[in-house]
């Protein structure tokens, strides 16, 4: 390797900030950032050749261009400093790009061949339909029918290169050396301060990535199988979806043209898959999936891992019929009913008994009840409870159909004793507490509460479910004209027949009124803090404003006491990742406290940059001639890594980016000379580290 070569790879750097301040390398007049439209443009380096493809802003750009032509050109990265002099774009590479001709025979020999091409042509030279009605209405219509030709147009180039090329979006560079770094830049030919650039570095071959993230779902007869968009869409344009009856294959592809991701962006944001469905005729029968991505080349990816997939049975049995329930005075429960219809892959029932309608319901058996079984006996049942049973029907492969819940009804004439000893209180906020002395009677199973604010008025029931203790607790209004509420208790049996109405117990309610929290307005994240903003309490006897906040680890915590006329406060004291409730509270000057206010939930992302690598190794092999780096990182495969270098009497410059691994290997050294050499790690979400230490070695 020379020295000059390797001088070269260091500039790399410093040529792309010139090209990002410059609109060409010389001799042109620079144009503001913000007047400029996008052309993206990315290039491969394979088999000894460059793939260029690159693509128009808009679909005005892109009918404009399609007119007047995109202009290519070509610099060499020069080997040394003194290349830099008289630094230009080669005049013999430069050309101008226009798509094929309508009429070209090239088109339909293109045709014959890739069958994308066809929707390439179409959205270039198809005659758009005419629409009838008005200038506005026929201008409207045109331009939706522009949209339409410009999304088929980029989606045909994505999908094939030759397309791309035939369409003026993409050219072959075969005249490249494999030693060599080459700018490409690509321009409007009626205006070259619209332009956009790319760097191929042909001394390493492209490398293929492979999709991620292939999962398989199974439902009735369909196996759904699906792929991360956000980490795959980046790298590919298409997919094949290929199956097989064996891990190790022969897959066949499943859809013979790519398989695009059109769907609009609102409707992506809905979820991070993109799904692809597989009808297969057995279920339980396995099958073997894997993912075959397509980049803007058309270059086919490494295949993905290999996900099992198959059909299965959620078609539940049909439910039985008839159920009849027949409590006995023996305390036990006759449970029938009827089925006429067995599947094949009847399993069996399942009785189940619960002491509330709505659950839940718990088996009375361990093992299914064969077919032929159509009652059942519940010798262990409270008939001082309610007791409500259902029956399901189970399949083999676990599918189920329920009954709907019937109640077994204990017969009891004799009305139970009426509740004695009523005593209670209201506090200060309005709870009610009351209690009566138990009835021990072993037919009672429990009480109904019932009240009014005069003992004139009817007694309306309280308890909607019934209590099966001697206490009862609510909250009443205290922001009422009546200063009094009468309760009374009435005890029921396993019959539920009610006994009569108890003496009445009468409570006075406290006429005090709590004031009204504030309500918040806004909140603002800083780095480490979050500042809330409210609406004071309208209350006018406010005396003290609280903070209150509470996350998944902890209770409710007040963390502020403030004066009645703030209406800001910083919290300091929150870490990176929790999730935070924040309520206001208000005291009035009597000391009475408000509820809480509505919540408001915060949460701070945790922004702060990686680690750096602080354990870089660097040594000399002298038998290969090569200079080994090594280090080590947590969870090293998840990151990027730019590796810096140079001459030990100069400042280090980006050299390299590797992926996935903890060691690299530079044979581009030369005996009796020292290089520097650094890293940075860098993640998948942007994020990266400082620069580590700066390691020294010497080629001997």
């Amino acid at each position: 390797m020379t020295n000059n070569f390797k001088y070269r790879r260091g500039a790399v750097l410093m040529l792309l900030i010139c090209l990002t301040a410059l609109s060409v390398l010389k001799g042109q007049k620079q144009v503001p950032t913000e007047e400029k439209k996008l052309i993206h443009m990315i290039g491969r380096y394979s088999n000894n050749k460059v793939l260029l493809r690159w693509g128009p802003s808009d679909k005005e750009m892109w009918r404009r261009v399609n007119r007047e032509g995109w202009v290519l050109q070509r610099a060499t990265v020069p080997d040394n400093l003194d290349g830099y002099k008289n630094y230009d774009y080669e005049a013999s590479f430069t050309r101008t790009i226009l798509p094929l001709p309508k009429d070209d025979v090239a088109w339909e020999t293109l045709f014959d061949k890739d069958s994308i091409s066809i929707g390439g042509w179409i959205s270039l030279y198809e005659k758009r339909p005419e629409v009838p009605g008005g200038p506005v209405e026929q201008l409207l219509n045109q331009e939706k029918s522009e949209k339409k030709a410009f999304f088929v147009g980029m989606v045909s180039a994505d999908r094939s290169h030759k397309t791309a090329i035939a369409m003026g979006l993409g050219w072959v560079d075969k005249t490249v050396k494999n030693d060599k770094s080459y700018i490409y830049k690509i321009s409007l030919k009626s205006d070259s301060t619209v332009f956009g650039f790319v760097l191929v570095d042909c001394s390493e071959e492209y490398h293929k990535y492979r999709p991620i993230g292939l999962e398989t779902q199974s439902k009735e007869h369909l196996v759904m199988v699906s792929w991360l968009r956000e980490l795959n869409n980046h790298k590919f344009v298409s997919y094949y979806v290929e199956k097989s009856k064996h891990k190790n294959g022969p897959f066949v592809r499943l859809n013979k043209a790519p398989y695009v991701d059109v769907r609009p962006n609102e409707e992506k944001g809905n979820t991070g898959n993109i799904y692809f469905r597989d009808s297969v005729q057995q279920n339980y029968t396995p099958y073997y999936y894997r993912l075959i991505g397509l980049d803007a080349f058309g270059i086919e990816s490494e295949p993905s891992e290999v996900m099992m997939g198959m059909g299965k049975d959620f078609t539940p049995p049909l439910a039985i019929t008839g159920l009849t329930i027949l409590a006995k005075e023996d305390s036990s429960v006759t449970i029938s009913w009827k089925k006429g219809f067995r599947e094949s892959d009847f399993k069996g029932y399942i009785v189940r008994r619960s002491h509330d309608l709505e659950g839940p319901y718990l088996p009375l058996h361990e093992k299914p009840l064969s077919f032929d079984t159509k009652v059942y006996m519940d010798r262990k049942v409270n008939p001082r409870a309610y007791n409500y049973y259902t029956v399901t029907v189970i399949d083999t492969a676990g599918n189920s159909a329920e009954s709907l819940p019937r109640a077994a009804m204990f017969e009891d004439k004799a009305p139970p004793p009426t509740p004695t000893g009523l005593k209670g209180s209201i506090d200060t906020n309005g709870v009610v507490t009351i209690s009566w002395d138990a009835i021990h009677d072993p037919t009672v199973i429990g009480y109904k509460v019932y009240s009014s604010n005069s003992p004139k008025h009817t007694f309306i029931m309280k308890s909607g479910d019934l209590i099966t203790d001697t206490t009862y607790t609510e909250k009443v209004a205290l922001r009422t004209l009546s200063e009094i509420i009468i309760y009374k208790v009435a005890a029921v049996n396993r019959g539920f027949g009610y006994s009569e109405l108890s003496e009445g117990l009468e409570l006075k309610r406290y006429d005090i009124i709590p004031p009204n929290s504030g309500v918040f307005k806004n909140y603002e994240m800083g780095d480490s803090s979050v500042t809330l903003t409210w609406a004071i309490s309208s209350s006018s006897d406010l005396d003290e404003q609280q903070i209150w906040r509470k996350d998944k680890s902890h209770d409710w915590k007040m963390i502020a006491s403030l004066d009645k006329a703030t209406s800001q406060f910083t919290d300091n004291t929150i870490t990176f990742g929790v999730e935070y409730t924040y309520a206001l509270k208000a005291k009035d000057d009597d000391g009475l406290v408000s509820s809480y206010s509505p919540f408001i939930g915060v949460s701070l992302s945790d922004h702060r940059p990686l680690a750096p690598v602080q354990d870089l190794k660097v040594d000399f092999d002298k038998q290969k001639g090569a200079i080994n780096l090594s280090w080590n990182y947590p969870n090293a495969s998840k990151y990027q890594y730019i590796i810096y270098k140079s001459r030990a009497s100069e400042d280090i410059l980006t050299y390299r980016r590797v992926s996935g691994k903890n060691a690299y290997t530079d044979k581009r050294v030369k005996e009796d000379m020292s290089y520097k050499y650094a890293i940075r790690v860098i993640s998948d979400e942007g994020k990266e580290s400082a620069i580590s230490p700066i390691k020294t070695v010497r080629v001997e």
